[in-house]
């Protein structure tokens, strides 16, 4: 199976106003927890796999961000 034969699917989510700062919180929590990680580890595939959830987190919370 290659890329073009995967079908994407949105998914959505209704937060409270609540909910959602919780969660930009928990992301940038997630966030700081990563760099630490980053700055500790010797290993270049550890490393190189924390910079991969660096980059999903942080385009996480810039979603949940951008909503209303």
């Amino acid at each position: 199976m290659t890329n073009t034969d995967l079908m994407t699917a949105e998914t959505q989510l209704t937060l409270t106003p609540d909910e959602k700062a919780y969660l930009v919180g928990a992301l940038q929590n997630a966030i700081g927890e990563t760099r630490v990680e980053v700055h500790r580890t010797h290993s270049p595939q550890f490393r190189e796999r924390v910079l991969h959830e660096e980059k999903l987190v942080r385009a996480l919370l810039e979603k949940v961000e951008k909503t209303v």
